[in-house]
């Protein structure tokens, strides 16, 4: 446009310039035609000068490009121009956890809960950072999580703080500094999804990172079978049994109990349910909270299916752990950092569900096993 509007006032100047240069016979005078010849050089150096100056512009604008396209920008959710995401990061998916409710701290740090809205997916993730510079934050706002039925969902980023906090073998590892290049770094995001959402892909906002999110059990190593030649010689059982009732004493050679991590898959009611593995713990932490036994805890883990008809919460109550001589321990309620699921959630039909119990026994307890209330489920825990 500029050359345009150039070229048209040197044009008119010409034309005014020869109207005024005519002799009376109508020919031009030798002063008109030497300012013509004037004008008409400094408008074709006018217009090199001009198309010079285009090309370099057009120069420059491929050299930016160019660089922008070298140089990743994160943080900036309106800039343009990106390095594709799966080639800037590495994302590496450790652990899986799902919850209703999460610990959290207000402004006066005390604890609170928050309650999400449909399921929390809590990922434990590495995060490694692929280009050839560092990179001041993870840019977590471009990590999507989609289930099967294509929904795509944004971290909570209260929740995922918390998370990360909460979970200090994390928090202790993050750095507050730059993030360097072939470097891995721990970190962790969490996301509120309906509670019906499954098959969880982990993706980035331009669509070039896939990863599959395995399932909460994946992530369970269920205790070895028992090696048949014991170990060590079994302390004697006391010999003076408390008054509750004792699992019945067989009149013959009794039949062995299923053991735990064993291929034994349990019927109670509508559910199916598989023991998969026994742990003893003094203490149990749950990020910045740690719990003390009593005595000692054992952790049972099961894999669950509700097959029933309706949705409905997984009975909690009905199981407990028992010695030989029948004293009785309950589960601890209190305790939940373990499953895909919380007691009072509802277990959709067919779909497979994974949960740690929590059994406060004393030191000196044997004999103990897993068992439901009407005696249909009785599990061996001894290892």
């Amino acid at each position: 446009m500029p050359r345009v509007v150039v070229s048209l006032l040197v044009v008119g100047s010409i034309l005014v310039l020869a109207s005024c240069g005519l002799s009376g016979d109508g020919e031009p005078d030798d002063g008109a035609t030497a300012t013509i010849g004037a004008y008409q050089t400094q408008v074709a150096e006018l217009q090199t000068e001009t198309a010079e100056r285009q090309t370099r512009v057009g120069e420059l604008e491929t050299a930016v490009s160019a660089f922008q396209t070298v140089m990743p920008i994160f943080g900036d959710r309106d800039a343009e121009l990106q390095m594709a995401f799966a080639d800037a990061w590495r994302i590496e998916i450790t652990g899986v956890e799902t919850y209703t409710t999460y610990p959290d701290f207000d402004d006066n740090s005390n604890r609170v809960t928050v309650t999400a809205k449909g399921k929390i997916m809590a990922l434990r993730v590495r995060i490694t950072n692929l280009t050839n510079q560092p990179i001041d934050n993870f840019p977590t706002s471009n990590v999507l999580l989609k289930d099967d039925r294509g929904r795509a969902f944004s971290h909570d980023s209260d929740v995922t703080s918390s998370y990360v906090v909460i979970q200090t073998d994390i928090f202790d590892n993050r750095t507050d500094g730059d993030l360097q290049p072939g470097l891995t770094y721990e970190d962790g995001f969490a996301f509120d999804v309906p509670r019906d959402a499954t098959g969880f892909t982990m993706t980035s906002e331009d669509g070039t990172l896939n990863v599959e999110v395995p399932p909460v059990e994946a992530f369970f190593t269920p205790t070895p079978e028992p090696s048949a030649t014991p170990t060590s010689t079994p302390t004697p059982a006391p010999t003076v049994p408390p008054t509750i009732t004792p699992i019945p004493t067989p009149t013959s050679t009794p039949t062995p109990l299923p053991r735990v991590g064993g291929s034994d898959i349990f019927t109670y009611q509508t559910w199916t349910i598989e023991v998969v593995g026994v742990t003893s713990e003094k203490e149990l932490s749950q990020g910045l909270f740690t719990y003390k036994a009593n005595g000692v805890y054992q952790v049972v883990a099961l894999r669950i299916r509700n097959h029933g008809d309706a949705s409905t919460p997984f009975p909690f109550n009905d199981f407990f752990i028992q010695e030989t001589y029948g004293a009785r321990y309950p589960i601890d309620n209190v305790i939940d950092n373990g499953g895909n699921f919380a007691e009072g959630d509802v277990l959709i039909p067919t779909t497979l569900y994974f949960r740690r119990l929590f059994v406060d026994t004393p030191n000196e307890a044997k004999g103990l096993v897993f068992r439901s209330e009407d005696g249909t489920i009785v599990v061996d825990l001894e290892i």
